[in-house]
């Protein structure tokens, strides 16, 4: 009983110090690097070794590589930039460059991330290792100079994607009660579905075989449309993509704007996949869009035809399978 009292007290004790620790490293060392400072944009390599720049422009944040502008992810920029306003530096832990190795802080291990904030300035930071006693901290280097500290916030995971991760791969989005008309080409067979009214009921026509379809099976076909969001974005650096000169598929989506949109979709392409644990090489399906109208207001956003996506089967036979069963 008296020695699980003395091992009570020990615990207790390391708790004290270890609270004391964080306390005044918290309190007393920390310095917010971007904490209100506008944040405008922000370079690095993704995991491909690709230049990647993220801008912006309008309140608006782009995706900027070597063969194009992107609309940004929404989302993952709203992450980054909350992770930079929170970005500090905890405490010193080195002034000496032989510890870089000890932290992953060498040229060839680091991550290097350049911000751009404020008035012209730019900070440096060289993302090391994790470490510390929270999930998001990390040992960083910042600038030039040779001190290594310990920080949390951000740490290199929210820069070692592909670069798509960063970009919006929204294809179409559009108002899907407004389309009146589907044509498809399939396998080298043509589909066309067009919207009635009669009697004053909606109803579908299969112009082919003149027959009336499922108004509920068509309009769980256009959902595809409502938010229509490809799984890769590939880029004429990394791919041959001149060989995307036939397509296998296409469709023409009609809306009551006299809005139209055509969609490419190639034969299987293989596509490098990777993470910081995994590069797979996947067959996928190209896709490319093209407005063929002046875009109206049942048209939400449409990407640059000039763009080209990839998605994976499941979601090219959601595209297909339906308008051949119709």
């Amino acid at each position: 009983m008296k020695r699980f009292f003395y091992w009570i007290i020990l615990v207790i004790i390391l708790v004290i110090i270890l609270s004391i620790r964080v306390f005044v490293r918290t309190y007393s060392k920390t310095k917010f690097l971007f904490k209100g400072k506008n944040v405008y944009k922000i370079e690095f390599k993704d995991i491909d070794n690709k230049d990647i720049q993220l801008k912006k422009e309008d309140d608006k944040w782009f995706v900027l590589t070597s063969t194009h502008t992107y609309p940004a992810n929404k989302e993952r920029l709203r992450l980054i930039t909350e992770k930079l306003e929170k970005f500090e530096l905890l405490e010193l832990i080195s002034k000496k460059p032989v510890s870089y190795e000890d932290y992953q802080l060498n040229e060839t291990s680091a991550t290097k991330v350049k911000v751009y904030h404020g008035k012209n300035s730019i900070t440096t930071i060289w993302f090391g290792k994790t470490g510390g006693f929270t999930y998001n901290e990390c040992y960083v280097r910042i600038n030039d100079k040779p001190y290594i500290y310990l920080a949390r916030g951000i740490t290199a995971e929210e820069f070692l994607d592909q670069f798509y991760h960063y970009c919006s791969r929204t294809i179409l989005k559009s108002d899907i009660e407004r389309v009146n008309y589907i044509s498809a080409k399939i396998d080298n067979k043509k589909y066309e579905f067009v919207k009635e009214l009669k009697d004053n009921t909606t109803t579908w026509l299969n112009l082919k075989i003149s027959k009336q379809v499922s108004t509920d099976k068509i309009n769980s076909y256009l959902r595809n449309f409502d938010e229509f969001i490809a799984d890769v974005i590939i880029e004429p650096t990394d791919y041959d993509l001149t060989k995307l000169t036939k397509p296998i598929s296409e469709i023409i989506l009609k809306y009551d704007d006299n809005s139209q949109v055509l969609i490419y979709i190639y034969d299987k392409f293989t596509v490098k996949i990777r993470s910081r644990w995994t590069t797979d090489f996947l067959k996928l399906y190209p896709i490319k869009i093209k407005c063929l109208t002046n875009r109206g207001p049942s048209i939400e956003t449409i990407a640059d035809e000039n763009i080209t996506f990839c998605i994976y089967d499941f979601r090219y036979e959601n595209l297909k399978s339906p308008l051949i069963s119709f």
